[in-house]
């Protein structure tokens, strides 16, 4: 008898924009298209009747229409999250519930200095109690949830890590550079604070290189709704943040190296007609690696950290970044270290298969890396 698999999650397809409002359309990704990296790699890799759910879903309704509970999650055991009500649900579910992808939030990388709301904490121990295993990003967030007394976890990374796009054999490895960075609506401190983030912008003005924006809100609207809601923070700035003259410069600029995917297999091809790329986005530089495209990471805070660690996923300091010249960029993508991201990926591919099969869950492996 197959399998009925609800999956808890954002809706794992494209969001049409006409007639909704900017915030609704960014709202069904999650405000960040990286998202759908893990969330359409479990549509991907599960085998069953595969069902969507939202996180507003009947919970009444979950022993007659599902055998089991898939949860794709990202960087949840944090300081101030509520999850009273994901937590109630979860202990009250009659089938198995599993998390695929915890991440610890956190500002100190001593575990002594760990500080995660009682709501996270209770939502760790209830996943424990519905799965054999708990499913983590990387090995601090399994030795914080060991501290707390949660003791079946594994470490996985990110189920991102295992999905197959496109042919990684289509990959020219060639054309233009593509950067990333990482903000959200634009302000003056922002502008005004030395960064990596902010960095990487002026690098792509000055440059004239590809960008794929993945949450950073003036630049979406703007070309996917082809205005700015009046009132936007920060639309008077995006000119200097890429180190352009003037509104018609930048405005040039979005149309000419401006992009934004809702579209995985779209995204990984578009990478695969460029040269790599450069940035701070992690699943960005995932979604590169798994189409057979050079990607350089640039860690920009603590929470990536262990999952690039697990994965091997190649990194550079960002110390310096700002005064990079073009030779300089293309330099270190040429030196990024993919084969050891390969060797890893297969390693840990077998631990998280297993981990699966250990929960109750068979994998697609035409689907899988």
């Amino acid at each position: 008898m197959t399998k009925r698999i609800g999956i808890v999650s954002i809706a794992p397809g494209a969001p049409d924009p006409s007639g909704m409002s900017f915030d609704w359309y960014m709202t069904r990704f999650g405000r960040n298209t990286g998202n759908y990296m893990f969330t359409q790699a479990m549509f991907r890799q599960l085998t069953g009747e595969l069902h969507h759910l939202s996180f507003d879903f009947d919970v009444s309704r979950i022993g007659e229409e599902f055998d089991h509970l898939v949860i794709p999650a990202a960087n949840w055991m944090n300081e101030k999250s509520d999850w009273t009500a994901m937590a109630d649900w979860i202990e009250a579910a009659p089938v198995p519930v599993t998390v695929i992808g915890l991440g610890l939030q956190a500002s100190s990388q001593d575990l002594a200095e760990v500080k995660v709301s009682d709501s996270a904490i209770r939502l760790a121990r209830v996943l424990s109690s519905k799965s054999p295993h708990i499913s983590v990003r990387g090995d601090f967030t399994r030795d914080w949830l060991l501290s707390i007394g949660v003791r079946n976890v594994v470490t996985t990374g990110c189920p991102s890590l295992y999905m197959r796009l496109n042919d990684p054999a289509l990959a020219r490895n060639e054309g233009e550079l593509v950067l990333q960075s990482t903000r959200y609506y634009m302000t003056q401190a922002f502008l005004n604070h030395p960064g990596t983030n902010r960095d990487v912008f002026g690098l792509a003005g000055k440059y004239d290189t590809h960008m794929i924006y993945q949450s950073e809100f003036n630049e979406i609207e703007r070309m996917v709704f082809d205005r700015v809601t009046e009132g936007t923070p920060g639309e008077a700035l995006m000119p200097a943040l890429y180190g352009l003259e003037t509104d018609a410069d930048y405005h040039a600029y979005l149309a000419r190296r401006g992009h934004v995917f809702c579209d995985l297999d779209e995204w990984s091809g578009f990478l695969q007609g460029t040269a790599g790329v450069i940035g701070t986005r992690l699943h960005g530089s995932i979604l590169a690696l798994n189409s057979g495209v050079p990607a350089i990471l640039i860690p920009h805070d603590s929470r990536t950290g262990e999952l690039v660690d697990f994965a091997a996923i190649p990194t550079i300091h960002p110390e310096g970044i700002a005064s990079y010249t073009r030779a300089d960029l293309h330099a270190v993508l040429h030196g990024a270290d993919i084969g050891r991201f390969l060797d890893t990926r297969s390693r840990n591919g077998l631990i998280y298969r297993q981990f699966l099969r250990d929960c109750g869950l068979d994998c697609r492996e035409e689907n899988m890396l």
